[in-house]
């Protein structure tokens, strides 16, 4: 398959696919959020989900880096 990437150039870096990286990030800043909401909860069962939410939104931090480059 031969196609364009979409890409902008932002502070002298080619971004590619900006949507994608945009959703990724703001994905992750939610995910950290509720990590910092959920882990003041005493239950076992809202620990984890905490350390779900982190997991997931690293995953997606990464995501973000790795569609950028």
């Amino acid at each position: 398959m031969n196609f364009d990437y979409t890409y902008i150039y932002l502070f002298g870096f080619v971004f590619y696919e900006p949507m994608v990286v945009l959703t990724n990030t703001i994905f992750f800043l939610f995910a950290l959020v509720f990590f910092k909401k959920l882990i003041t909860f005493k239950s076992s069962y809202a620990k984890q989900m905490a350390s779900f939410l982190l997991l997931l939104g690293a995953s997606s931090f990464f995501g973000a880096i790795g569609h950028t480059v």
